[in-house]
C-alpha cells in the first residue's frame, strides 16, 4: 500500500471526491476501511497532504502538533448534503517532508484499519512517537556513493539476520556507535565493504578494530560492484527488511544514526550495487593477518597517535568460513 500514489492521484482531480468538503481539502477514497468508514487521502490549498480516518463524533478539541512538519488534529468533515463526519486529520506541514510523512501516514493505515476505529486518534499518535525523533532532526546533507556502499553492506547482512529473525535489529551495534558493526553476547562481526574489482585489499581504521572481548569474532568481506538495474539499492533493501517485518521506525532511528535521511530516497534509489563476493573470516584466529597492540612488545612508539594499515585478505581466502558456517553463525548472533 504507497499512499503517494493517491496524493498523485488527488492531483489529478479536478472536482472533489463525493461531495466531501473540509476547507480546501481535495479527497481521493483509498479503499481501505475500518468499522466506521473509509479512510480518505487529500491535499489542501497549499499542496499540503492529509489522511483523514473516521472516528465517531467528539465534542472534545484533540490536538498534537509538537512535532515539527506533523499536526494530529480531530475535525468535522461537512459533506454536500450539510450533514457531517468527524475525522482524525494527520496533515504534513513542511512539503520537503513528503517522503517521510507518506511512511508515517502509511504505518498509521495499517495501525488504524485493524484496530478500533473509535481510538484513531491515539493510534496516530502513538504511530507518531516512534517518528518523532526523526522528524525532528532535518538534514540536507547527503551520503556519498563511497558512504551508501558501506551501509549497503551492513543492510545486506541485516537482511541475513532478518532470515532467522523478525527483530534483527538488536545486534545491529554499529550506528550506536559500538567498537563493531553486530554484537551479541558471545559474537562479534564487523563488515569490511570493498568496491574495489581486482584485490581483496581492506583498510583497518586503527590497532583495535580487529580485537575484540566476545568469545568468538568474525569479519566479513562483501565485495561489491556499481550496477545498473539489476542492482540493489539502499531503499530497496530497506523496503525488503520491513516486508520481512522488521519495524520501519525502528530501522530508520538506526540510518539517521549513520546519516542517512529518507528525503533523499529519490535519489538514493538510483545508486545500487551488486554483492559479487561475500567471505567470512575467524578475526580472532592466531593466524589472521592484523595488527593490534599486542604486536609493539614495548608499547607503541611515544607521540604515535593513529595507526591505520591494509590487509589484504587474499593471505586468508583459504581460512573463509563455508556457506554453512556462516549461516549457523548469523542464526546465533540473531538469536541471542
Amino acid at each position: 500500500m504507497k499512499l503517494a500514489e493517491f496524493w498523485e492521484e488527488v492531483d489529478e482531480e479536478v472536482s472533489r471526491d463525493g461531495g466531501l468538503s473540509l476547507g480546501n481539502l481535495k479527497l481521493v477514497r483509498t479503499g481501505i476501511t475500518n468499522e466506521l468508514g473509509e479512510i480518505l487521502v487529500g491535499t489542501d490549498a497549499r499542496d499540503g497532504r492529509h489522511v483523514l480516518f473516521p472516528m465517531e463524533g467528539t465534542s472534545r478539541e484533540r490536538k498534537d502538533d509538537s512535532t515539527r512538519g506533523v499536526r494530529i488534529e480531530v475535525k468535522e468533515l461537512f459533506k454536500s448534503d450539510g450533514t457531517k463526519d468527524t475525522f482524525c486529520d494527520v496533515s504534513c506541514r513542511i512539503p520537503d517532508f513528503n517522503s517521510l510523512f507518506s511512511m508515517v501516514a502509511e504505518d498509521m493505515v495499517e495501525v488504524v484499519s485493524g484496530g478500533d476505529a473509535r481510538d484513531a486518534y491515539d493510534q496516530c499518535v502513538n504511530v507518531l512517537d516512534r517518528w518523532r525523533e526523526l522528524l525532528d532532526e532535518p538534514s540536507d546533507k547527503t551520503l556519498s556513493k563511497n558512504e551508501l556502499a558501506g551501509l549497503l553492506g551492513e543492510l545486506w547482512v541485516v537482511r541475513k539476520l532478518a532470515d532467522h529473525d523478525s527483530a534483527p535489529l538488536t545486534t545491529w551495534s554499529g550506528p550506536e556507535g559500538a567498537k563493531h558493526d553486530f554484537t551479541s553476547a558471545t559474537i562479534d562481526l564487523e563488515i569490511k565493504t570493498s568496491t574495489r574489482q581486482n584485490d581483496r585489499i581492506i583498510q583497518i581504521q586503527s590497532l583495535d578494530q580487529l580485537t575484540s572481548n566476545s568469545d568468538e569474532f568474525y569479519l566479513q568481506y562483501l565485495k561489491i560492484h556499481p550496477s545498473g538495474d539489476d542492482g540493489t539499492s539502499v531503499p530497496e533493501l530497506i523496503g525488503e527488511l520491513v516486508e520481512k517485518g522488521v519495524e520501519r521506525a525502528a530501522i530508520y532511528k538506526k540510518l539517521t544514526k549513520l546519516g542517512y535521511r529518507p528525503e533523499h530516497e529519490e535519489a538514493y534509489r538510483r545508486v545500487k550495487f551488486e554483492v559479487r563476493e561475500s567471505l567470512v573470516f575467524r578475526a580472532d584466529d592466531p593466524e589472521f593477518p592484523r595488527l593490534t597492540e599486542s604486536h609493539f612488545s614495548a608499547g607503541r612508539p611515544e607521540c604515535v597517535r593513529d595507526i591505520t594499515y591494509k590487509v589484504d585478505l587474499d593471505c586468508a581466502e583459504n581460512d573463509s568460513l563455508s556457506d554453512g558456517d556462516v549461516d549457523v553463525i548469523y542464526s546465533r548472533l540473531a538469536n541471542q
